[in-house]
Order: C-alpha cells, then structure tokens, then sequence
C-alpha cells in the first residue's frame, strides 16, 4: 500500500508538469511479491492504479518486495508516447525514478516520497535547462529533502513546509491543483 501510494504521489507530480494534454503512466514489473504496479496520471491530474501481489506478503522493506524489477515510465501525448525503461532499485522507489529521470529524462531530479493509508505526497525537485545550480547547492538540496518526516508532510500546510524547508531560498509558488481518481472504464 505505501508503495501504491508512493507511485500515485510521484505519478501526479510528474504529470502536473506537463506543457500538453496527455497522461503519463508508471509500470514496475518484478519477480518478486510485488509483481506488477501500474499507476497513470493525466494532465488534467486525473489518476488511477492498481498492483498485483502475491497473496502473502512479508516484506519489511522496498526491497524485499521486488527481484528482477525494472520501471517503464511512458509519457503519451495521444501522438508519439515517450517511454523509458529502468532497473529498479531495491533502496527505494524514490532511488529508482531518480534514476529514470537521470538516466532517461537527462534532468538532474530529487524526489521525496510519502504515503500511509489515508495520504501520498511529494516533493520533487528538478535543474530548469540553462539553469544549472552549483553542486554545493544541489547537494543542499538533498541534504534538505532527506531531513523530511512523514509526520511534516502529512501534517503542515505544504507552502508553510516549503518555506520552512527552503528558507534561504527564492521559493515560488504555483497555484495548488487537486487530484482526483477517474477511469475511463468507469464513465
């Protein structure tokens, strides 16, 4: 369920970046007890998913729930879909998208994922092109992230939490959007 979670806060968060209408879809298939996920999010920031598991779980960790597993991350903009495919990384689903976006996107990325049975959210951070922040700085970034608790990012008000976290920064907020479950299944 947390890993559920994890995928659908990263999935909307990829999406809402999106310049065009279309959707983005994550894909994770593995030999281990997780078998498959599969989460989309739409431009519009409409989102559904699901995973396949075995029928007992045991995993204390990310990793004990996969073996073998690589990540497709498909960009579709109903005319030529983008997807780039990764090994993932037993540490985290966070390790293995920023992978993704390194290896595949080419964009320096960091991303905090959360998610317990009632919330999922992110924080995801990315160099714009031309851009380029000094390596110092990058590294604060992380530095920054990995000080994030579940409890702060269920619990405080996300632009409070942002300025808080990048206090000595130019921090812009864009107008909040809300996600919503759809599927065209469904309607």
């Amino acid at each position: 369920a947390e890993t559920l979670g994890q995928s659908a806060a990263a999935t909307a968060l990829i999406a809402q970046s999106l310049k065009f209408d279309g959707a983005i879809t994550m894909q994770v298939q593995s030999a281990g007890p997780l078998r498959m996920l599969v989460m989309q999010c739409t431009s519009e920031l409409e989102m559904r998913g699901m995973a396949s598991t075995e029928e007992q779980v045991d995993a204390t960790g990310f990793g004990d729930l996969l073996q073998r597993a690589h990540c497709a991350i498909t960009v579709d903009n109903g005319e030529r879909p983008y997807q780039g495919i990764v090994e993932m990384s037993a540490e985290s689903l966070v390790k293995s998208l920023e992978n993704y976006f390194d290896r595949s996107v080419q964009v320096p990325s960091l991303l905090a994922l959360f998610a317990n049975a009632k919330n999922a959210g992110g924080l995801l951070l990315q160099q714009m092109p031309g851009q380029a922040l000094s390596e110092d700085d990058w590294r604060r970034f992380g530095f920054l992230l990995e000080t994030l608790t579940d409890e702060e990012i269920h619990r405080d008000d996300p632009v409070q939490l942002i300025g808080k976290l990048f206090a000595e920064d130019d921090v812009r907020v864009f107008t909040s959007r809300s996600v919503s479950f759809h599927c065209p299944c469904t309607t």
